[in-house]
């Protein structure tokens, strides 16, 4: 159910529900509490998938404000479920079939990762209805995810020199250039995830650590993460942060926050005019800073608590990307018999 609305002309707030429009109320306050009412009332197998994503949505946005996942990850959601909305939403609650799904993924040219992302997003909404007892059954409920190849991509020297020393074309003052190296040295000191950088805030570092809140894994653990940064990256952040008692540490050349999504489209940019190759992205720092600590001696269950994992699992199976080193594999050999 799309959100409260606003008619200026009756000082009265609105919404849609049920293909009709209510009046709630004239305070704010009050109509979403009623609107919230609404969003929450039983379906039934005549009502449509659209009213079905619209309160799901409602809900996603309510466990936003207990800050229980990310505003990029809820963001995700919405953005599949509206656009599956689109074309399946008029479709009624019983109707709803595995043809649907397919037919959708199939008239669209997604990658497997965009259609593992869809499939995700629309499994999640109907598990919560049945969770909520809002519908019988979850027909997607056994709707096979394609299978994702682990990302392999390493930063080379060479490809972290091109995208700090590039430029702007175009542009005679270079800020946003300039504005995108701290970020780049970030990625490569910490290896963290792009959100996490994007989110950090003057007042969540201390020193040699942050203090990292809106993370992956706050879901399950309810609680911070520390991160423990390197000198260079505490020199940077100590720069960054003088004269300022709050805002994000990162920003752009508007001195607003980096958010996630420019940076992916400025790394696709720069990677078009420098001619990186495509997995030349933000993940790949992480994915480098995770195969040097190992190749440097450091242990797995040091590396995933430093990089915010829950245990060595997926470090052990995804990141430690060695076998791409074959010099490195060569020097362990002739070291083995001694």
């Amino acid at each position: 159910m799309r959100k409260p609305f606003y008619v200026k002309s009756h000082n009265t707030w609105y919404c849609w529900h049920n293909g009709r429009q209510v009046k709630l109320s004239k305070c704010e306050a009050e109509a979403y509490k009623i609107w919230l009412s609404l969003s929450n009332a039983p379906f039934d197998a005549n009502r449509s998938l659209a009213e079905l994503i619209d309160s799901f949505v409602a809900h996603l946005d309510r466990r936003l404000e207990r800050q229980e996942f990310t505003a990029e990850y809820a963001s995700t959601f919405k953005y599949h479920l509206v656009n599956f909305s689109a074309v399946v939403g008029e479709q009624k609650i019983g109707q709803l079939r595995r043809h649907h799904l397919t037919e959708y993924l199939a008239a669209n040219q997604f990658t497997p990762s965009q259609e593992h992302r869809i499939i995700t997003a629309v499994k999640s909404c109907l598990n919560w209805a049945v969770a909520e007892e809002l519908v019988n059954r979850n027909p997607f409920a056994k709707y096979p995810r394609p299978k994702i190849k682990p990302r392999t991509k390493l930063i080379t020297p060479e490809e972290r020199a091109a995208l700090m020393t590039a430029r702007d074309e175009g542009n005679n003052d270079q800020r946003r250039a300039a504005s995108f190296r701290p970020l780049l040295i970030a990625l490569r000191h910490s290896g963290r995830r792009l959100g996490e950088i994007c989110n950090l805030h003057v007042d969540d570092v201390s020193g040699a650590t942050w203090t990292i809140h809106k993370h992956k894994t706050r879901r399950t653990t309810g609680k911070p993460q520390t991160a423990y940064t390197t000198p260079c990256l505490q020199t940077l952040t100590k720069i960054l942060r003088a004269n300022r008692s709050s805002g994000p540490v990162f920003t752009n050349s508007q001195g607003h926050r980096w958010k996630p999504n420019a940076v992916q489209l400025r790394f696709k940019r720069l990677r078009q005019r420098l001619g990186l190759p495509d997995p030349v992205t933000a993940h790949a720092y992480r994915h480098t800073y995770i195969t040097d600590s190992i190749k440097n001696g450091v242990d797995m269950n040091t590396v995933a608590e430093l990089v915010g994992h829950a245990n060595a699992k997926m470090i052990n199976e995804v990141y430690a990307h060695l076998g791409q080193d074959k010099e490195h594999l060569a020097q362990a050999a002739a070291k083995s018999i001694f």
